[in-house]
């Protein structure tokens, strides 16, 4: 029998030629984690038929990876319009049976396995907190708090069913959602870092225009670009000369870009869109003074933890699992602008040794994450999967 697991995710992926794109999470490389212990992986996933490749996008699909393409849809309306085919094609199922894994929170975990499952066991992966995506900043929703009730009472259930659960964190998310009694439960990043990836920095300079850093997609508000916006206006009042360089793009740019220019910032706050290659945003951080995250919502956050492995000065709101990785004094609460502004003006203040001091900690916490150390667990998750009874579906 072969040894085979469908994924379930949230992610949208796209459709050309009868080839499978993302265009950003997910590419064709982050199955392979799946592939070291599994036969094959069906990813069960939202698709979009277009007509043309966009050039950052990545492929997705390969021999032994296969996508189940669901109805696309995006967004609740979408979704209620969608939701007839969308049962249709999960009661389609052929006999063939896998493991299940379930990457959550999202509706279609929940959907999967009720509609699909029915009952049979399954493990999951829980990579955020609902509880904050649907914060009222967080969300653009008007239904923000019905979603956060719900979302955070599907995931506490899934978990105290789920055969296997892993965490992105290492305590803080299984406190708010615990596993169940005597299941197999473990912790580990999302990321993928290997020796190639750390860098120790020996130049911190001390004065010129400062460069920061901040990595997020801009298609909901959660990753707090707004907020950032204002913090740079605050902080160029209060006479440091500094400069943001945000990575990333979405639905919401140009919304983004309107409200910079109105603050006056256009020279001072550069969006230079989706960055595919690793390498490309390395050599953005590796030019950065000091990395800046102003989220509404995290798991554990990914950027976070490659700027970190470059050695980075790094400051974050207290989201998710973020106070595993960084203490006290480089945390503000969620959209304190004063607090964040009040970070970069005390970061302008420290001497080269204390910043070659922070940055060299942050390098060695980030060492925790790197691949040889993460994958034994990661490994023992994917083995515990495979044990429990397959589940029949595509």
């Amino acid at each position: 029998m072969s040894n085979s697991v469908a994924v379930v995710v949230e992610q949208r992926f796209y459709k050309c030629n009868d080839v499978i794109w993302t265009e950003n999470s997910f590419k064709k490389e982050f199955w392979n984690r799946y592939l070291a212990v599994f036969d094959k992986v069906f990813v069960v996933a939202r698709v979009k038929n277009v007509e043309e490749v966009n050039s950052h996008w990545d492929r997705v699909d390969g021999s032994k990876v296969e996508l189940v393409e669901l109805p696309f849809y995006q967004g609740p309306k979408e979704f209620l319009f969608t939701l007839p085919r969308l049962l249709s094609t999960l009661w389609r199922c052929k006999k063939d049976e896998h493991s299940t894994i379930l990457r959550i929170p999202g509706i279609l975990g929940t959907i999967y396995q009720l509609v699909v499952l029915q009952g049979r066991p399954f493990s999951v992966e829980v990579v955020g907190d609902p509880f904050e995506v649907f914060q009222k900043k967080a969300s653009s929703s008007r239904f923000s708090y019905f979603y956060q009730q719900l979302f955070k009472y599907e995931l506490k259930r899934l978990c105290a069913k789920a055969h296997s659960t892993s965490y992105v964190t290492s305590h803080t998310l299984q406190k708010r959602y615990p596993p169940a009694e005597n299941s197999f439960s473990t912790n580990y990043s999302s990321i993928d870092l290997y020796k190639e990836d750390f860098n120790i920095r020996d130049i911190y300079k001390s004065n010129g225009t400062l460069n920061i850093i901040c990595i997020g997609n801009l298609s909901e508000p959660y990753k707090g670009c707004d907020s950032m916006i204002d913090v740079l206006k605050i902080t160029r009042s209060r006479g440091i000369d500094c400069q943001v360089t945000w990575i990333g793009g979405g639905k919401l740019l140009d919304s983004l870009k309107a409200y910079r220019n109105k603050q006056g910032l256009k020279e001072y706050f550069s969006f230079i869109g989706n960055l595919s290659n690793k390498v490309d945003v390395q050599t953005y951080l590796d030019k950065g003074d000091m990395f800046v995250l102003m989220s509404r919502q995290e798991g554990l956050p990914r950027v976070l933890i490659e700027a970190m492995a470059r050695s980075l000065v790094c400051y974050s709101t207290n989201v998710g699992g973020v106070s595993e990785l960084l203490d006290s004094d480089f945390l503000v609460d969620i959209d304190d602008i004063e607090g964040m502004s009040n970070k970069i003006v005390s970061f302008n203040d420290l001497t080269y040794e204390r910043k070659s001091i922070i940055g060299k900690h942050n390098y060695n916490v980030a060492l925790n994450y790197e691949h040889e150390n993460i994958t034994p667990r990661r490994q023992e998750f994917y083995l515990s999967a495979m044990t429990v009874e397959r589940g029949k579906c595509f």
